[in-house]
């Protein structure tokens, strides 16, 4: 049974997507992920994270949302159908263990090729981070695409052993921002996080700006 303040942030939601920003100044990178937990950023503050279970990986904390497709109305919503959460993943076996490894080996998945990410709950004007992470080993040839049509990662394969991290960094027009991934294949998604960047805060290297 969702608390009272549960269909408070549903309801701010409702109202707050009528004016879905078009966040501007994005700066995109698509990276591999590596052995190590240290692929999860840390960069400012963290606003929220959330994966399949309760994981701790780089000392981020990431809040388990169970085995359906994430859909937490106050900060993330993910337009996916036709999956839900799945096993059955296996990290390669120098991969840091504890909870980085077992967020790599719990991603949910959907058939759907391009989907809607939307972050709720953020402040106009301020700077933030998204870091999407996917991994999968026996997706080998399946990619997610940014919404720049140009960064791209990939869930496994030659390079791409530990999965990809798909990561934004925008400044916020309004409390909602909407993001298209495209996919090849399913989509999938392990793990996401939002944080808040200070106002000086350097672009990420390598990242394709763009200027909406």
């Amino acid at each position: 049974m969702k608390s009272v303040a549960s269909f408070a942030c549903a309801a701010l939601v409702a109202m707050s997507a009528l004016a879905a920003g078009a966040a501007f100044n994005v700066t995109w990178t698509g990276t591999p992920l590596t052995a190590s937990s240290t692929s999860i950023r840390t960069d400012g503050t963290l606003k929220y994270a959330y994966a399949r279970g309760n994981y701790t990986a780089n000392g981020v904390e990431f809040v388990g949302v169970g085995d359906k497709i994430i859909n937490t109305e106050n900060c993330v919503v993910w337009e996916a159908s036709g999956g839900a959460g799945t096993s059955g993943a296996t990290a390669p076996g120098d991969t840091e263990s504890g909870g980085y490894k077992d967020m790599l080996e719990h991603p949910w998945w959907a058939s759907a090729k391009g989907r809607k990410i939307q972050l709720n709950n953020l402040e106009v004007g301020k700077k933030y981070l998204v870091q999407m992470i996917a991994f999968r080993n026996d997706y080998t040839t399946q990619t997610a695409t940014a919404p720049d049509g140009v960064a791209v990662i990939h869930y496994g394969g030659t390079g791409w052993e530990y999965g990809g991290s798909l990561s934004a960094e925008f400044t916020a027009d309004a409390a909602t921002e909407e993001f298209v991934i495209s996919y090849s294949g399913q989509a999938l998604i392990n793990a996401i996080q939002v944080r808040e960047l200070a106002e000086n805060a350097p672009g990420t290297s390598g990242g394709v700006i763009i200027v909406n």
